[in-house]
C-alpha cells in the first residue's frame, strides 16, 4: 500500500509528515512490515504560513498567539525537545520621556533630544513549542490561554497520539506504557496500523488488549490487520485463548474466518472436523453455530454414498461450508425425512440444499430454499429405488430454471414437483433423466392436467428418448423453444403424439431461439394454425395439409377430389375426422420442415439427409470454430471434399512436419482384428459423428461439440472407428500428431472392451508413420480451428 499521512510533527527547525506504511516482506499475507516514519511535509500544507511566521517573532500579540494555537492544534512535538532554552525576551520598546509642565517637550533645552529606543531583536519561537513548560511561557507572553498537551510519553505523543487524539487518549497512553512502546518501534507502528484498520477507537482499544494478551504480540497484530478481523470487535477471552494456541497458519485462517463474520464456535468446529484449513480463502463461510455433530452424523449416515462424488473427506468440508454459507441447511440436515432417505438419495439431497446458493438473486435463493424441504419430504414418500430419482431431477431442474430469467421459478417448481412425483414410481425407470426437461415442460399451460396427467406411454417414450444425456439435453432445449411460441400445441401433442413431439423438440434444438421463433411464427401464419380449419370444406382442409403431409390424404379421398371416384357422406366424414385428429401431427411436421429448410439454406443445399443433416445440426451446437466449420461443411456438401487439404494452413502444417507420411496419415489406415475392423475415417461428415455415435461430450448436445468440428478441420487430428461385421460403429478413438511428431492416443469410447485392439492398432499406425507414441506432456496445435477439447491422455488400458 502507499504511505498514509497520519499527522504532522513539529521539530525545532522543521515540520514533518508522520506517515504510516505497510510493506509486505514475506510470502505469507500477514508478513507485513508496519512502519511509522517522518518525511518532509508537502509545500502545500496550510501550516507553513504559521510556521514561517513563528521563525521570526517581534511582538507578543494576538497574531502571534493565533499562529501558536494553529500549530499546537494541528501538530505534535518531535522527540528532540531541548533541555534548556534562553529565557524569552519581553519584545517591548523602552519607555519614551514623558511631557511635564517643566518640560512640555519631554526633554530639556531646545536642541537636545534623547536617542530613539531600539527595536527588540526578533526571536525564533518554534523551539519553545516542544516542551510543556516553554509552551506555557509563550502563551502567557502573548496574553492568551490555551490548554497545553497532557504530559504523555514523548514517543507516544509523537507517533501514536495523532491517530487517537479524538478517542480516549489517556486509555491508549496507559496501554502504550504497558506495551513499553517507547522501546518497540515495530510493535508501535503495527498498533498504529491496527487503529487505522479498526476504524473505531473503542474497537481499536479492545484489539490492543487482545494483542497485549498474546505471547506473540507483533505477530498477532500483523495477523489481525492483514486478515481484516480488525473491523469486528475481538473475540471473547476463551475464544482468543483457543486461537492463540494454534500455529500461525491456523491463526491466519482463524482470523480470516472471523473477519468475514464467522463465530468462534463455528470456526472451532471447522478445526475439530479437520476442514478449516482446506476451505478456499476467497470463499470463506460465515457460520454462527458449532456444526461438528451435524456434519459428522450426516457423513456417518451417507456411508459409501459419498465415494460416488469425491469421497467423505471432501464432503465433510463441503457440509461444514454449506452450514456456514446457508444456516438453514443445519435444520434441513436434521429433518427426519432426510435421515430416513436411502444414503444415495440423502447424498443427492445435500447437493440439492447447496443449489440455491448459486442463484442469481436473493429473492430467487429464497424461493429455491423453500422448495428444498418440499423435495425431501416428497422423496421420503417414494419407494426407496425412486428416492434418488426425484431428488436429482428436482436438483437438475433448479439448475436450468436459475439460468432462465424469464421463468417464474415459484410456478415452475410447483409444476415440476408435481411431474417429478408422478414419474417417481412404476412403470418408470429409477434413473434420474427428466431434470433437464423440466425447465421446458414446466412452461406448458395447465401443467397438472396436460403434462402431469399425460398417458404413461408419453412419458415412457420420453424416457426412452432421453437414455443418453446428450439427447436429454437436446430435447430439453427443444422443449424450451417449443413452449415459447406453441405451448398449447406442445401440451396437446405430447399427450397424443409423444414421438412426433420429441422429434420436433430435437429439431428445434438445432437452431437458435430466434430462428425457432421465426419457424413457429410461419406455422401460426399458415392456414394450418387457424382454429376454423376444422370447419372448412374438405377440399380446403386437404389443401392446407397437402404440402406438409401428403400421406394424410388417402388415395380414395384424392380420387374423390379429382372426380374419378365418388365417396358417400359417411365416408367423407370419416376421412375428415381422421385428418382433423392428425392436425397436430401435421403442425409438428410443419415446424420440422421449417427447421430443415433453415439448416439446408445455412449450408447451401436444397435438402438435407443423413450425415449432411447431422453436420448442419452440429453447426448450431458449435459455438466455437463455427466460421471455418461452416465453410468446410458447405464445401463438402457441394462436392469439394479436399477443401481442408488445399487450405494454406494445412499445407503449411505438412511443410513443418516433413517426417509425417502424408499418404499413410490421410490414406485411411485400416486393420482388421477378429470380427472388428479399425480404420481412420476418411469421410469428414462421418468423422464428425465421433461423439454422437457414443454419446460423449463431443457429440450433438454435448458441452464440447465444437471439438468434433476441430477434429475434421485440423489435419493433425483423426478419428479411428471400430466397426463390427455389419459396419456399425461400436467404439472410437481420437488420435493426433503432436508438435514433436509423436502419435498421441486418447481414450477409447464405446465398447471399452476393445481397448487392447485399439492399443495394437495405435502401435501399428505409429510404426507405419515412423513416429513414437507419446507418453509425456505434449502440444497439439490448432490448424484451422481456434479451440478444442481432447478426450484425455490414454495409458493403453480400459477406461
Amino acid at each position: 500500500m502507499s504511505a498514509r499521512v497520519i499527522g504532522v510533527v513539529r521539530g525545532r527547525l522543521r515540520l514533518e509528515a508522520l506517515t504510516y506504511d505497510a510493506r509486505p516482506n514475506g510470502a505469507s499475507p500477514w508478513l507485513v512490515e508496519h512502519v511509522c516514519e517522518l518525511r518532509l511535509l508537502e509545500a502545500t500544507s496550510v501550516l507553513w504560513p504559521a510556521w514561517h511566521a513563528l521563525a521570526s517573532v517581534s511582538r507578543w500579540d494576538p497574531v502571534t498567539l493565533q499562529h501558536v494555537v494553529t500549530l499546537l492544534d494541528a501538530t505534535v512535538p518531535a522527540l528532540d525537545a531541548p533541555d534548556e532554552l534562553p529565557a524569552l525576551p519581553s519584545l517591548e520598546l523602552l519607555a519614551l520621556p514623558r511631557a511635564t509642565a517643566a518640560h512640555p517637550r519631554a526633554f530639556r533645552g531646545t536642541k537636545h533630544r534623547p536617542p530613539r529606543p531600539s527595536e527588540p531583536e526578533p526571536i525564533d519561537v518554534r523551539p519553545y513549542l516542544l516542551a510543556r513548560r516553554h509552551i506555557d511561557q509563550v502563551i502567557a507572553r502573548c496574553g492568551g490561554s490555551h490548554s497545553a498537551p497532557s504530559a504523555f510519553e514523548s514517543a507516544f505523543v509523537t507517533y501514536v497520539q495523532p491517530v487517537v487524539r479524538r478517542g480516549d487518549v489517556g486509555a491508549f497512553a496507559a496501554r502504550a506504557r504497558a506495551f513499553d512502546l517507547a522501546c518497540r518501534p515495530d510493535l508501535r507502528a503495527a498498533l498504529v496500523g491496527l487503529v487505522l484498520a479498526a476504524g473505531d477507537h473503542a474497537r481499536a482499544l479492545a484489539w490492543w488488549d487482545h494483542v497485549h494478551a498474546s505471547k506473540h504480540q507483533l505477530e498477532t497484530a500483523q495477523l489481525v490487520i492483514a486478515s481484516g478481523a480488525a473491523t469486528r470487535m475481538p473475540p471473547e477471552v476463551e475464544a482468543a485463548l483457543a486461537c492463540a494456541a494454534r500455529t500461525v497458519e491456523e491463526r491466519w485462517r482463524w482470523y480470516r474466518l472471523f473477519a468475514v463474520g464467522a463465530s468462534p464456535a463455528y470456526i472451532e468446529s471447522g478445526f475439530a472436523l479437520g476442514v478449516a484449513m482446506a476451505t478456499r480463502d476467497d470463499d470463506l463461510p460465515h457460520g454462527q453455530h458449532d456444526v461438528t455433530a451435524t456434519v459428522e452424523s450426516t457423513i456417518a449416515r451417507l456411508g459409501d454414498a459419498c465415494d460416488e462424488d469425491s469421497g467423505a473427506e471432501f464432503w465433510r468440508r463441503a457440509l461444514w461450508e454449506l452450514c456456514g454459507h446457508q444456516p438453514e441447511a443445519i435444520d434441513v440436515l436434521a429433518m427426519p425425512e432426510l435421515v430416513a432417505l436411502e444414503p444415495e438419495a440423502a447424498f443427492q439431497a445435500i447437493r440439492l440444499v447447496h443449489a440455491p446458493r448459486l442463484a442469481r438473486s436473493e429473492s430467487l435463493r429464497g424461493v429455491l430454499h423453500g422448495y428444498v424441504p418440499v423435495a425431501i419430504r416428497g422423496a421420503a414418500t417414494c419407494a426407496p429405488k425412486y428416492q434418488r430419482k426425484l431428488v436429482e431431477d428436482i436438483y437438475d431442474a433448479m439448475w436450468w430454471m436459475t439460468d432462465e430469467e424469464s421463468v417464474d421459478v415459484h410456478v415452475a417448481l410447483t409444476r415440476t414437483f408435481d411431474v417429478a412425483l408422478r414419474l417417481a414410481r412404476e412403470p418408470f425407470g429409477a434413473r434420474p433423466i427428466f431434470g433437464h426437461l423440466f425447465a421446458g415442460l414446466s412452461r406448458f399451460v395447465d401443467c397438472r392436467s396436460a403434462i402431469r396427467d399425460a398417458p404413461d406411454a408419453s412419458w415412457l417414450a420420453l424416457e426412452a428418448a432421453c437414455s443418453r444425456t446428450n439427447d436429454a439435453r437436446l430435447i430439453a432445449i427443444g422443449f424450451i423453444r417449443l413452449t415459447r411460441a406453441a405451448r398449447e400445441l406442445g401440451a396437446r401433442a405430447f399427450a397424443a403424439h409423444p414421438s412426433a413431439t420429441i422429434d420436433t423438440a430435437k429439431a428445434l434444438a438445432a437452431v437458435s431461439l430466434e430462428t425457432a421463433d421465426e419457424v413457429v411464427a410461419e406455422l401460426h401464419a399458415s392456414p394450418l394454425a387457424g382454429p376454423s380449419l376444422v370447419d372448412v370444406p374438405i377440399a380446403e382442409l386437404c389443401a392446407a395439409v397437402e404440402s406438409i403431409s401428403p400421406s394424410s390424404i388417402r388415395r380414395a379421398l384424392r380420387e374423390h377430389l379429382a372426380g374419378t371416384r365418388s365417396l358417400s357422406d359417411a365416408q367423407l366424414c370419416g376421412h375428415r375426422a381422421r385428418i382433423i385428429s392428425e392436425l397436430d401431427l401435421v403442425r409438428l411436421a410443419a415446424i420440422r420442415h421449417g427447421v430443415a429448410r433453415t439448416l439446408a439454406a445455412r449450408v447451401g443445399v436444397e435438402r438435407l439427409e443423413g450425415n449432411a443433416r447431422h453436420a448442419a445440426e452440429m453447426l448450431g451446437d458449435s459455438d466455437e470454430n463455427r466460421r471455418q466449420f461452416r465453410r468446410m461443411v458447405t464445401a463438402t456438401l457441394g462436392g469439394d471434399r479436399d477443401w481442408v487439404l488445399r487450405h494454406p494452413r494445412t499445407r503449411d502444417w505438412f511443410t513443418r512436419h516433413p517426417r509425417i507420411d502424408r499418404a499413410v496419415w490421410l490414406g485411411g489406415f485400416e486393420h482388421k482384428l477378429d470380427d472388428v475392423t479399425l480404420a481412420i475415417e476418411l469421410d469428414p461428415l462421418e468423422a464428425l459423428k465421433l461423439g454422437t455415435y457414443v454419446g460423449s461430450c463431443l457429440g450433438r448436445g454435448g458441452h464440447f461439440a465444437h471439438s468434433a468440428a476441430a477434429v475434421v478441420l485440423d489435419v493433425n487430428k483423426q478419428v479411428v472407428y471400430a466397426r463390427d461385421a455389419r459396419g456399425s460403429v461400436v467404439a472410437r478413438q481420437l488420435v493426433a500428431i503432436s508438435d514433436a511428431d509423436e502419435l498421441v492416443c486418447f481414450w477409447v469410447y464405446g465398447q471399452t472392451s476393445l481397448a487392447s485392439k485399439f492399443r495394437d492398432f495405435d502401435q501399428l499406425l505409429a510404426d507405419r508413420l515412423g513416429v513414437p507414441i507419446s507418453r509425456d506432456d505434449r502440444t497439439i496445435s490448432n490448424v484451422l480451428s481456434q479451440n478444442w477439447f481432447d478426450d484425455g491422455d490414454w495409458d493403453g488400458t480400459a477406461e
